[in-house]
């Protein structure tokens, strides 16, 4: 969940020369060209895909591509994919709204809500996979065992490590803000995931399963013997059902963007500054992490990616990626150039987060900055 194959060489592009000091104007606007012509090439490879590329408020690309399946109807900027790990952000939202309403604080003991979990867990650590716990439960869920039976294997396992010290990367541990935010309200946790996003302006967002008659992307896996692309099933097993917090929403393109553009609210910048070191990034590529050259860190539901050699962090990306069961889908925000990215596919090939990587590396190699670079 969550990982996403990263080719070596856009690695070395962005890591193999330091940074850049040319200050060109048109860095975003080179940025965005290079990565429509890496998605004009890449995306029509998939069995459907969606994305759009947001600057200055206003979508500067869209492109929807293929079908929900093969010989079946064309993927629209309406139609749902699966989010996987990229829900996480969109679940934070829902934790952040109902802190700013007085409902939960950050520092709010997970044992007053769930009172299996260990005093001293707070609710800033779940969100920032500081728990404590290493118990991840994949493969338990993905053998399909039923949420109850893997919570009650996480309860029974100690915390390995002080709470807010050691980021894991945790899908169980990040469904448990299901039971806190039902409990901290006394609503049935989709009920309130559905009020926060009407709320929000993004109602069409869905959980768990948009429906028996919406249009959804169904996943899809490469069989590399016979050279195609064959159906898993309309809706990804187990996760989104097991695990709606970690991996259950379902959105479209346009539910994207716009949740895209509500990043740019100063509102929302506390829940994306970095908290902790997410080192599980590092190894994505061995090379990364020998050049020394990135800080990957993970804030509340958000990744962060900065460059070492950027200390004002004009260059930072938040970003979530995520994959389950045959569809892939990325939002990445680079605040501070006023420059985003969307993307989903259902099929296991990760065009998503190549492109949204993608666009990061050639920004970081336009070496376009923000007006208060060099600044403290």
């Amino acid at each position: 969940m969550g990982r996403c194959a990263v080719k070596a060489a856009l690695w070395m592009m962005v890591f193999g020369g330091g940074l850049p000091v040319a200050m060109a104007q048109s860095g975003v606007e080179k940025a965005i060209a290079e990565v429509q012509k890496k998605l004009e090439t890449e995306l029509p490879r998939s069995v459907g895909g969606a994305v759009a590329i947001l600057h200055k408020g206003k979508v500067v690309y869209q492109k929807t591509v293929g079908h929900v399946y093969h010989g079946g109807p064309a993927v629209d900027e309406n139609t749902y994919f699966s989010m996987g790990s990229t829900s996480k952000p969109i679940i934070a939202l829902v934790v952040h709204d109902l802190v700013a309403r007085g409902v939960l604080k950050l520092d709010t003991w997970m044992s007053s809500l769930i009172p299996q979990v260990p005093a001293g867990v707070e609710l800033q650590h779940v969100l920032s996979h500081t728990s404590g716990y290493t118990y991840r439960g994949n493969a338990d869920i993905e053998q399909g065992k039923k949420r109850p039976v893997v919570l009650d294997l996480l309860f029974k396992s100690p915390l390995s490590a002080p709470s807010g010290k050691t980021f894991v990367y945790n899908n169980i541990v990040y469904s448990l803000l299901e039971d806190a935010v039902s409990k901290a309200t006394g609503k049935p946790w989709p009920v309130v995931f559905h009020e926060t996003m009407e709320a929000r302006g993004l109602g069409h967002l869905a959980l768990m399963d948009p429906g028996p008659t919406a249009a959804v992307a169904y996943p899809h896996r490469w069989n590399s013997r016979k050279k195609t692309f064959e159906p898993i099933d309309r809706l990804p097993k187990h996760y989104p059902s097991e695990m709606s917090a970690s991996a259950g929403v379902f959105a479209s393109l346009q539910d994207l963007i716009a949740f895209a553009k509500l990043q740019f609210t100063e509102e929302l910048s506390p829940w994306q500054e970095p908290r902790t070191a997410a080192l599980d990034a590092l190894y994505w590529k061995s090379a990364l992490l020998a050049k020394k050259k990135i800080h990957s860190r993970y804030a509340l539901g958000w990744r962060v990616f900065e460059l070492k050699e950027d200390p004002a962090a004009d260059m930072r990306m938040i970003f979530h990626g995520g994959f389950v069961n045959g569809v892939s889908a990325f939002i990445g925000v680079m605040k501070k150039q006023d420059l985003a990215i969307v993307a989903m596919v259902n099929d296991n090939l990760f065009a998503p987060q190549r492109a949204g990587i993608f666009l990061w590396s050639q920004l970081v190699l336009s070496g376009e900055r923000s007006p208060t670079q060099g600044k403290k």
